[in-house]
């Protein structure tokens, strides 16, 4: 049998297609290319507020929590934050990530999953953020929420443990003894008033490798920068969010990630249609190439305090490998990998 054996019409007919359906595939990449490429003009296309001025930029407020957010106790991962780089131990402060951290790496965010940018040391802005936390409650068929205040923000249990990557995208070793293992991971304890105050600088964003590869290895698939924050106060359900921090390099407002997020991570974890935190305001300073944000908590009220970090029976599924913490649940995976 020979390819001269099949009748000349009949390999015509198989033969055709497929320059048409090259064709169409290098049109459908061109699209998808050039519309991200659009969004990084100043002031169009995702940015949430109009650039310039160093104005307060005054958020979108959601709609009010919905009652059954204060009647049910959800699991530690229901509001789609990730502990996967989480480790316990954190110092008492009130800086997560030195300005020395941003000096010293390259700033590498992407805007959508396929690249990201690679940046000069030192070009990842300082961020000031401010959280709120407030207590939900429900009260006649409403989940009405106040400040925290009272013995259970002074308690000494109740802080906002908070981590995230460097610049470049990378998590510090979930080892504790390592050499720099607590930089850009800290505990900030809650004000009388239910308030959380801490400095840092803009996170990295990760790929394939979830910002733990060995050396600095990551790839496409790129996903969102975001800081993780871990709520816990004194009768109350822990919270665990991670709360958006892709910013616009030219102008320093808010933008949005384009296409979706393809990642292990984002597959595993859950979609809630409301997620109890909100960004209030967005002020930015290009002189001094700095964002100040305000951010508002919820909190459920519960018995249980104390998060259950390893809920599963079997770990290494997706939904416990990408979410619960390495260092807690798989501490054996340490002995064997550098991460």
């Amino acid at each position: 049998f020979t390819i001269d054996s099949i009748p000349y019409s009949l390999r015509r007919a198989i033969m055709q297609p497929f320059p048409k359906i090259r064709v169409l595939w290098w049109l459908f990449v061109v699209v998808i290319v050039a519309a991200p490429v659009q969004s990084e003009d100043p002031g169009t296309g995702d940015d949430t507020c109009s650039p310039g001025g160093g104005e307060t930029c005054a958020m979108p407020s959601q709609s009010a929590i919905p009652t059954s957010f204060c009647e049910s106790s959800a699991s530690l991962y229901a509001h789609g934050g990730s502990g996967q780089a989480y480790r316990p131990g954190a110092p008492l402060s009130n800086t997560v990530c030195s300005a020395d951290v941003a000096d010293e790496y390259r700033y590498k965010t992407a805007s959508w999953p396929f690249s990201r940018r690679n940046m000069r040391k030192g070009s990842a802005p300082k961020l000031d953020i401010t959280l709120n936390v407030l207590s939900c409650q429900s009260i006649s068929d409403e989940c009405v929420c106040k400040p925290l205040k009272g013995q259970a923000a002074r308690s000494a249990a109740s802080v906002v443990e908070i981590w995230q990557t460097r610049p470049d995208g990378q998590y510090t070793s979930l080892r504790p003894l390592m050499p720099g293992s607590n930089e850009c991971r800290a505990q900030v304890p809650l004000t009388d008033n239910g308030v959380a105050k801490f400095t840092t600088v803009a996170p990295g964003s990760t790929g394939t490798m979830g910002g733990l590869g060995p050396g600095g290895w990551d790839w496409a698939y790129y996903g969102p920068p975001v800081i993780h924050l871990l709520v816990r106060a004194q009768s109350h359900a822990p919270l665990l969010v991670d709360l958006p921090m892709l910013v616009n390099t030219k102008t320093l407002q808010p933008r949005k990630f384009s296409i979706g997020d393809f990642r292990g991570v984002a597959w595993a974890r859950s979609k809630p249609s409301q997620v109890p935190v909100q960004i209030r305001s967005w002020k930015s300073n290009e002189v001094e190439n700095s964002i100040a944000v305000e951010v508002d908590v919820y909190l459920q009220p519960s018995h249980l305090d104390h998060p259950e970090f390893c809920p599963s029976y079997l770990y290494g599924l997706p939904s416990s490998f990408f979410l619960e913490p390495i260092c807690l649940c798989a501490r054996s995976v340490l002995d064997f990998l550098a991460l």
